[in-house]
């Protein structure tokens, strides 16, 4: 982390994975904001939320609302296709 001092500004960092904690206390020491957007149904992981300046809870409706296109076409032809567990 400490070569991280000036390649980086503020973290976004979308987890509840509590692993995470010391990274976020790491960067925080050295004055980062840290923001954590918590996945849906995550809201109750205290732990993760505790060592972040801020939070966001991704609800089901954001994600759903954010979600690409079916079929995304690439400049070359090639389609990338959304997996069907997201429809």
């Amino acid at each position: 982390m400490m070569n991280a001092r000036g390649r980086m500004d503020d973290i976004i960092l979308v987890t509840a994975d509590s692993d995470q904690v010391p990274a976020m206390r790491a960067a925080r020491a050295l004055g980062k904001h840290v923001l954590i957007v918590l996945p849906p149904g995550r809201i109750n992981y205290l732990e993760v939320q505790r060592a972040a300046d801020n939070r966001l809870e991704l609800t089901k409706r954001m994600f759903r609302e954010s979600l690409l296109p079916p079929d995304v076409p690439t400049k070359s032809g090639f389609v990338i296709k959304r997996p069907d567990k997201y429809k």
